[in-house]
């Protein structure tokens, strides 16, 4: 788009991309303009978006109840591993997220304001740019990913002023307005794209886009396969959330039952609670509804489970029940657990697959000890979680280390591609051939070249299309693990190929058992690193082969 000066269609690989809207296209080419063309100005528009997520996560908890919780929920947030990996990739999830978060902190101010204005007056210029700030993050957030970006604000705002038996507050919102912000903002660019484009486009974002992401294509009865889908999408976005936002999402699936049996206790206080809890339920159910199931729509539910997370922490409870007992050791002494299994899984890293000197292991496993003896014996509500989020934060900034020790791709990948970049020409094909590999991850190394995968539905399928692909000439480079090359071409054309480098990436498959347990009694490297490790390799045809 930069090189052609096209800067109102999208375009990936020379092909125009109807998937998503322009905004973020636009945000990219301003970073571009700031940092140059390379993957600095590409994912600083999620590191910035991310990084306003956080301060408006801090805002509208410090809102709802207090710095304590503020503080909390801005560390659980960041430290939230679906939240972190968006925080940094190129993608437009997070700056949707920004924009979600902000229209709905815009909800939950304007509700504030709504009490006071019962109580005081002169209100009307709050109401006024809370709602307008409101419409116009709708709107953009729309421009970075569609439809989501409405739909989740404005059902929570119904939702809300309804349960809060505020229907007035609807009127004050001034939805006629509000559309009249939103189509200023989207319509030009969406009319501009049907007159170049024409019913190409219409056609893409009406049935691809809309309808069928919406509703199920599979024939037989539309209400039970809804419903079906329903109950298998909302299984795996619970299994999303149990990994994805791991180690706090224990802490945050038992926040909303908690949270839920609050709401009476709370009375006139139960705002913040109520709110939250229906953003949640909201997100949930609308993506659960979706005929597609990405595990990265949970994303928008970071703020709220951050929140709540906090607050099951550090609200003040009573020890005079065994129940609460209970309760209590376990929101303090359960990140004490996480934290000594992370300490040991840090420190299994470094000495294994690092070879981190072990005078180094010694005093971590001194200051690990000296941390848990703090979070045993504090007090306070807020010691136990907040260490361990500094904990995680830690552990998230170490990229070099595992770069070093494997666990992400990242330099291998890295080393691979720039080898290729050092000897491919215009017309070279660059191929991943085995399912452990994602093409994806390989893709963003380069600019010029589209990285396709080779693989079958079967084993003999995927040996003759890696046969196939040496097949046309000597330009062709392929990234392969060691074992499926000895699988599937080594005996038939090994002789015709040359390896140009060979490196180690972390299994997504591995096989323990006992002599793994053995060697790490032994403090035997070697053997560990081939447990946990896989080697792979770059191959070429050898010229004149």
């Amino acid at each position: 788009m930069v090189d052609k000066g096209d800067f109102l269609s999208p375009m990936y690989f020379d092909e125009h991309r109807f998937q998503k809207p322009i905004l973020f296209y636009w945000l990219i080419i301003l970073f571009y303009k700031i940092f140059g063309v390379n993957w600095v100005g590409v994912r600083m528009v999620s590191v910035v978006f991310s990084a306003l997520t956080v301060s408006l996560t801090w805002y509208l908890a410090r809102k709802m109840f207090n710095n304590k919780v503020a503080l909390l929920s801005s560390g659980i947030l960041m430290t939230t591993v679906m939240f972190f990996r968006h925080a940094k990739n190129a993608v437009p999830d997070g700056a949707l997220n920004f924009f979600i978060v902000l229209s709905l902190t815009c909800v939950y101010q304007y509700y504030q304001a709504l009490l006071v204005k019962e109580k005081e007056a002169n209100f009307s210029f709050e109401f006024k740019r809370m709602s307008g700030i409101f419409f116009i993050s709708c709107a953009l957030g729309f421009m970075i990913k569609g439809f989501a970006a409405l739909i989740v604000p404005i059902i929570t705002l119904i939702i809300f002023t309804l349960c809060m038996k505020k229907p007035h507050m609807l009127k004050e919102f001034n939805f006629l307005k509000g559309t009249f912000i939103i189509l200023a903002i989207v319509l030009p660019w969406f009319l501009y794209m049907i007159f170049r484009h024409g019913n190409s486009y219409i056609e893409y974002m009406l049935v691809d886009e809309t309808k069928n992401r919406l509703l199920s294509t599979d024939s037989g009865n539309l209400v039970l396969t809804q419903i079906n889908n329903f109950l298998k999408h909302g299984l795996f976005y619970l299994k999303t959330i149990l990994s994805y936002f791991a180690p706090w999402s224990v802490f945050g699936l038992m926040a909303i039952p908690f949270s839920m049996l609050r709401l009476n206790k709370e009375g006139e206080n139960r705002g913040p609670l109520v709110f939250l809890l229906i953003w949640i339920f909201v997100v949930f159910i609308f993506f659960s509804f979706m005929n597609f199931k990405i595990n990265h729509y949970m994303l928008v539910l970071t703020t709220p489970f951050a929140i709540l997370t906090a607050y099951l922490f550090l609200h003040e409870n009573k020890n005079s029940t065994l129940i609460e007992r209970i309760f209590n050791g376990f929101r303090k002494y359960l990140p004490i657990i996480i934290y000594v299994f992370g300490s040991a899984a840090f420190s299994f890293l470094a000495l294994f697959l690092v070879g981190t000197h072990t005078g180094w292991g010694l005093i971590f496993l001194f200051t690990t000890i000296f941390v848990i003896f703090m979070m045993v014996k504090s007090q306070k509500r807020l010691t136990s979680p907040l260490i361990l989020a500094i904990f995680l934060i830690v552990i998230f900034s170490q990229s070099s280390m595992m770069g070093k020790a494997k666990v992400t791709s990242h330099a291998s990948l890295q080393g691979f591609a720039d080898t290729i970049n050092r000897y491919s020409l215009a017309e070279s094909i660059i191929a991943v051939g085995s399912r452990d590999i994602h093409e994806k991850e390989f893709q963003v190394y380069f600019d010029d070249h589209q990285i396709i995968k080779v693989e079958g539905y079967n084993d003999q399928v995927t040996k003759e299309k890696l046969i196939d692909l040496f097949s046309g000439g000597n330009s062709v480079y392929c990234l392969i693990t060691k074992n499926d090359f000895d699988k599937y071409i080594a005996n038939d054309i090994g002789d015709q190929l040359i390896v140009l480098q060979e490196d180690y990436m972390f299994r997504k498959r591995m096989y323990i058992d006992k002599d793994f347990f053995k060697a790490l009694v032994k403090l035997d490297q070697k053997t560990v690193y081939g447990y946990l490790l896989e080697k792979v390799i770059l191959i070429r045809k050898k010229e004149n082969a």
